[in-house]
């Protein structure tokens, strides 16, 4: 994944990034626990 420094933080961030929109019920129902599975599935893949 390539990531890029943020300004002067040092901080490094993916170029890609995940939009939660549809998390937050706006594009129909999704239970706690999907939303919850897309978040974590985005993490332990960095």
């Amino acid at each position: 994944m390539d990531e890029r420094v943020i300004g002067r933080s040092n901080q490094q961030l993916s170029v890609v990034g995940l939009g939660t929109w549809q998390l937050g019920a706006d594009w129909g129902d999704v239970d706690d626990k999907e939303a919850l599975a897309v978040l974590e599935a985005a993490a332990e893949s960095g």
